[in-house]
């Protein structure tokens, strides 16, 4: 059964038939689970079908060297913030949960599409291009999206259990402290996409 601890704040419930930190590893085994199924999905594509790709793969593969300060800034936040909206908005459905765990597996998905194409088209130079620009903004975001469907899953718990149960004299707590965590998410966002910026303004005209 789902676990809930009623303490006033966001109760911690965890993943059915999961304790303590399981729940963060499923998720993040969720996101290397989707890296190595992106990668042999891209390795097994024709020519024509890497094109319709792009709604995986979004800014990654793209010619960043091309594009401005902001519009990297843009392009990166956009990514990443999506899919933490995503997780925001199922956090409020009773039944999302199923659904939830699907974003981590389908950001790793992305990313694996994404460095696939990268070390296909740059060969060896592409291994540093992954490195340097692609790295360290896809690690920060996708630990702010692994945290994202985790608290989406515990509201959507809290909702199920609501649902079950009756009144929860605790949802509306809960619910502010949902509210201020995806804040402070949004701002991880926000200065990994600033980073990826940098490390493109910086490095692009050397890698590409």
């Amino acid at each position: 059964m789902v676990e809930f601890e009623r303490t006033g704040t966001l109760p911690k419930r965890k993943l059915p038939g999961l304790k303590g930190k399981a729940s963060l590893m499923l998720l993040m085994f969720l996101v290397l689970l989707g890296v190595l199924a992106g990668t042999l999905v891209f390795c097994n594509m024709s020519g024509a079908d890497i094109s319709d790709l792009s709604f995986v793969t979004q800014g990654f593969i793209k010619e960043r060297a091309e594009h401005t300060f902001i519009q990297t800034f843009l392009e990166s936040f956009s990514s990443s913030s999506l899919l933490v909206l995503v997780c925001f908005l199922m956090g409020f459905w009773a039944i999302a949960q199923p659904f939830e765990l699907l974003v981590p597996f389908f950001r790793g998905l992305g990313l694996g599409a994404s460095m696939s194409y990268i070390y296909a088209m740059y060969g060896i130079k592409g291994f540093f291009i992954i490195l340097i620009m692609i790295l360290p903004h896809a690690v920060i975001s996708s630990v702010a999206i692994i945290f994202s469907a985790r608290e989406s899953i515990r509201l959507s718990n809290l909702f199920a259990e609501t649902v079950v149960n009756g009144n929860n004299s605790n949802m509306a707590s809960c619910i502010k402290l949902y509210l201020l965590k995806f804040l402070i998410l949004f701002v991880i966002i926000g200065l990994s996409s600033l980073l990826d910026s940098i490390l493109t303004f910086v490095f692009a005209g050397i890698l590409f």
